[in-house]
């Protein structure tokens, strides 16, 4: 507990109050009408490769979390605040916290109720410890939605949503992204729902030298405690140049790309009642780059857990997925949940081969995961409801040049409570 507590006080002291504070001073009037519910949740289990790169080694990972909603009577507009803590046992360094505080409104726009407006809105934000703050970001965000309901089971939804990501220790990589949206869902008497999305996404860079990945390079193995990246390539060479206290220096040596990159992307998912207790789904998925210009060399990029956008943003490659679901209501009021993801990732940057040639990068991601869910609620209690999770995930990748390859393993148990 003494470890967990000079963590959580080498973050900004201060600056992680701001969301509290902010929602706070958010609520109207309050009033007996107006209702304040929440939930906490606490969740442990154990990653055989967390950040993606197979020779660091398993940790456990464990993590609690709060939320709070307020619901503003007589009126069509609630808060919310929310906040993370993630603990990695192994590699405490890398710990950190994320904090939402947002709103969402909706208004009905006719007397029938076949219109509607909805706003909402938030500002999230990471914070890490000294040795990897360079991942620290405030991100404000508005989302909003028209619906049109031509029935009860039928509606078509226009979307439209700014969002603006300010790392707060390495400027030179802000964005500001844009993204419009059409979705069409509907349900057949067959116990059938369709759900089409179409999207087209545009990123602006602040600063004309900035990309969309990050070129971390290769370092040579350290102890079991470093996080760093630890990983040879098939052929045993070995790129240095990466560890924690110079990321910005690397960070400089990010892939060059487009200024304002642009994609379209489309995810169609049907789903199927087979029976009362079973549903099946099937989701695919696509993206194509409308405008990207042709990149610089890459000899090294790995992928770490919550921080994608900077290690394999969507917008490096094109993609193609299908996934499929199965749900299952099991006795006990059990729900089992089994997927598989697979996507083929083309990229829009080159890397080096064994005899040093330069290929565009080309990944096949897999994923399977299995999940069992159950709810019990509580009578003359503060806390109305619990929720037990069991979550299994399998995943691997597999590219075109070894430095890509990785696969991990993860089994989390979480409990959350309703109040």
């Amino acid at each position: 507990m003494l470890k967990l507590y000079n963590i959580i006080m080498s973050f900004k002291k201060v600056i992680i109050y701001i969301p509290v504070i902010l929602f706070l001073m958010l609520l109207p009037n309050f009033n007996a009408k107006s209702e304040i519910t929440g939930n906490a949740s606490v969740w442990g289990g154990n990653s055989t490769n967390a950040f993606y790169v197979d020779s660091v080694g398993s940790t456990m990972i464990s993590g609690i979390g709060l939320g709070l909603n307020y619901e503003v009577a007589n009126s069509n507009w609630n808060y919310f605040l929310e906040m993370n803590y993630y603990n990695y046992n192994s590699f405490n360094e890398r710990n950190f916290l994320n904090t939402s505080l947002g709103f969402n409104m909706i208004k009905p726009l006719d007397k029938d109720d076949i219109n509607f407006l909805n706003i909402n809105g938030f500002l999230s934000s990471r914070f890490d410890g000294i040795e990897y703050n360079i991942y620290d970001y405030w991100q404000p965000l508005v989302s909003i939605n028209y619906y049109h309901y031509f029935s009860t089971n039928t509606f078509l939804s226009a979307n439209y949503t700014p969002r603006m990501r300010f790392y707060s220790n390495y400027s030179e990589i802000n964005y500001l992204e844009n993204s419009v949206s059409l979705t069409y869902k509907t349900y057949f008497k067959t116990k059938t729902t369709l759900n089409i999305n179409t999207s087209i996404m545009q990123k602006n860079y602040f600063n004309s030298h900035a990309s969309n990945v990050m070129n971390p390079g290769i370092v040579t193995p350290k102890k079991k405690s470093d996080a760093s990246i630890q990983k040879k390539t098939k052929w045993g060479k070995i790129i240095k140049g990466y560890s924690s206290k110079d990321t910005s220096t690397n960070m400089n040596n990010m892939v060059q790309s487009d200024i304002s990159p642009s994609q379209f992307v489309f995810n169609g998912k049907i789903s199927q009642n087979v029976t009362e207790n079973v549903g099946l789904a099937f989701n695919l998925g696509y993206s194509t780059n409308l405008y990207s210009k042709s990149s610089d060399s890459l000899q090294g990029v790995s992928s770490y857990a919550g921080e994608e956008e900077l290690f394999d943003d969507s917008y490096s490659f094109e993609n193609i997925s299908i996934s499929p679901t199965l749900t299952v209501v099991l006795p006990n009021t059990i729900i089992g949940k089994l997927n598989y993801f697979q996507a083929t990732k083309n990229y829009n940057y080159l890397v080096e081969i064994e005899n040093e040639d330069q290929v565009l990068r080309k990944d096949d991601f897999k994923m399977l995961t299995l999940s069992f869910s159950r709810y019990f609620n509580l009578k003359d209690s503060f806390f109305y409801q619990i929720f037990l999770t069991l979550d299994y995930s399998y995943y691997t990748n597999n590219s075109n040049t070894y430095i890509f390859d990785y696969d991990n393993q993860d089994l989390y148990l979480t409990l959350q409570v309703q109040f």
